[in-house]
């Protein structure tokens, strides 16, 4: 899309979006922000922070994508959340592993379910098949408009 129709495009998106998805960036830019205070408050005893920064990153940029409509990125934090857990629950004492994780990350994948869960709903779901279709009027009408 041309830079005037992607502006279009995401006045007209913005203009629609429901206040749930906006509650949803909000959840996931906290993932990033409390990420963020824990790496420098409270600094774990790693000799490398590349696993926290990527974290912290990731969902900052989850939260962006989540916001501009990127539908892919539901799929995308399902993973990442269900991967999480799929590791929580295959240790050989899920409890202990629990018990044992810091309260950002207890903080952050309970966040990250509650996410993944309202993205899902049939509200965010309808939004974002919107703008699939709104995406796909605009990239025609580029075409159309270069022919």
């Amino acid at each position: 899309m041309s830079t005037e129709n992607t502006k279009s495009f995401y006045n007209e998106i913005a203009e629609s979006r429901p206040q749930l998805v906006r509650f949803v960036t909000g959840l996931l830019g906290l993932n990033a922000a409390i990420l963020l205070v824990w790496w420098i408050l409270i600094p774990s005893d790693v000799e490398s922070n590349g696993a926290q920064l990527f974290f912290i990153l990731l969902w900052g940029t989850i939260a962006y994508a989540i916001y501009r409509g990127h539908s892919w990125v539901r799929y995308a934090i399902a993973v990442v959340v269900i991967a999480g857990f799929v590791e929580i629950i295959n240790a050989h004492a899920p409890g202990e592993l629990i018990g044992k994780l810091s309260w950002d990350e207890k903080i952050t994948k309970a966040i990250g379910l509650l996410a993944v869960v309202l993205l899902f709903y049939p509200i965010s779901h309808r939004w974002y098949k919107s703008v699939k279709e709104t995406r796909k009027r605009y990239e025609v009408a580029q075409k159309t408009k270069a022919s």
